[in-house]
């Protein structure tokens, strides 16, 4: 068989394959070159940061932290997994990138919201957060009488019929074992700084967990052990 001229065939090209006429295998290609800004990734908004949860404002502010200017018809922003308004979060802007801050209405707020900022394409990466995951709480175990105060130092008032109380094994370290007991101890009210309560016959090695609507050790608002 003669000798064939050796053609290498680069990743990203696309080629055709021709038989010469002297019976060798000839490359063809289509394209010379991938052009270098369709090589380069683009990165979606991300590294949400939401604001400090305040009543008294409008709305709260989450600042996206990292991201390329990314049109906000190409993004969706879901509360616990809905589909939320785009002229509230987008707060009329045409695009999204590092820097930009996007808004929830504090009336759809609640506790431990889940917020994921979803970019629709095929190599677009989602962004999450959790809204008012981390409230002020203070714990004083007593070892002799076998208690636990447990009160509220937090400014923003809660709404004491979805504060849960819950008491863990403390050596269980499963993701969301079952508690050991519950109690809602601040129902019919709502729950504002200085608010206490008191739990009997809790034992050395216990973990105390405040939560929001569900006992939840991995969401829990604030946590100590005995």
């Amino acid at each position: 068989m003669p000798d064939c001229p050796r053609r290498t065939l680069l990743s990203g090209l696309s080629s055709t394959v021709a038989i010469a006429a002297a019976g060798c295998l000839s490359i063809i290609d289509d394209i010379a070159e991938t052009p270098a800004d369709e090589i380069e990734r683009h990165e979606s908004p991300g590294w949400l940061e939401p604001d400090e949860l305040d009543a008294d404002e409008k709305y709260v502010e989450i600042e996206v932290q990292k991201g390329d200017p990314t049109p906000v018809d190409e993004l969706t922003l879901k509360l616990d997994g809905e589909p939320y308004d785009a002229e509230i979060w987008a707060d009329g802007r045409d695009e999204i990138e590092a820097g930009a801050t996007i808004l929830v209405a504090t009336e759809d707020a609640e506790l431990n919201l889940r917020i994921t900022l979803h970019h629709e394409t095929e190599y677009g990466m989602p962004a999450q957060a959790t809204l008012y995951g981390d409230f002020q709480f203070a714990f004083d175990y007593d070892s002799d009488a076998r208690t636990v105060s447990v009160r509220y130092e937090d400014e923003f008032p809660l709404d004491g019929d979805h504060v849960i109380l819950a008491l863990y094994d403390a050596t269980d370290y499963r993701l969301e074992p079952e508690p050991l007991r519950t109690t809602r101890p601040w129902t019919g009210s709502d729950l504002s700084s200085g608010d206490e309560a008191t739990l009997e016959s809790v034992d050395p090695g216990t973990a105390v967990h405040a939560c929001w609507k569900r006992p939840s050790r991995h969401e829990s608002l604030a946590d100590a052990r005995t």
